[in-house]
């Protein structure tokens, strides 16, 4: 299997185990929220480390760090990622395996900084006013998995996916 068959994969399997946890959440009445928040994000962290993943972009100043110095930074944030998935499963039900799968192909997706930037982004609700410009990386490139509106049309930074998605369609 080629490496990017098994990053497919992995993203199939890790999407239906979260629609397991979002339904085991919801089934639960809602008990226990910051368990089932950080079984999602732990979820979504373990996934998306690969340059998969990877939006092509970095912070100026992670550029002029070597590569190994650099940090990931899931530029959306964990938490507010597993809470939107969470806040969507009660609203409008839970929502289906592709559904999960383009939220993480766009709201899980990283970029390079360093690690003070990333810190201060953790600390500043993913404020990137706060860190150096966020500039294309020549050295990366983005992952085949990560959808972007330059390769897209998709703004993942909006709470809305493009109605194209359908998410009537998506939710079970």
């Amino acid at each position: 299997m080629s490496k990017k068959e098994d990053q497919r994969l992995k993203l199939e399997n890790m999407s239906e185990y979260i629609q397991l946890l979002l339904s085991g959440y919801v089934e639960n009445d809602q008990c226990y929220k910051q368990f089932w928040s950080r079984s999602i994000y732990q979820s979504i962290f373990d996934l998306t480390g690969p340059e998969a993943y990877c939006t092509g972009e970095s912070t100026v100043e992670a550029l002029k760090k070597p590569k190994g110095n650099r940090s990931k930074e899931h530029w959306y944030g964990g938490d507010k990622f597993a809470i939107e998935l969470m806040e969507l499963a009660i609203t409008d039900g839970i929502p289906s395996v592709e559904y999960i799968q383009k939220f993480i192909q766009t709201k899980g997706t990283w970029r390079y900084t360093t690690k003070t930037e990333n810190r201060i982004l953790r600390e500043n609700k993913q404020d990137y006013s706060s860190v150096s410009l966020l500039v294309d990386d020549p050295k990366t490139k983005t992952g085949f998995l990560c959808l972007t509106e330059k390769r897209e049309g998709i703004d993942p930074t909006k709470n809305v996916f493009p109605s194209s998605w359908g998410l009537e369609a998506f939710c079970s």
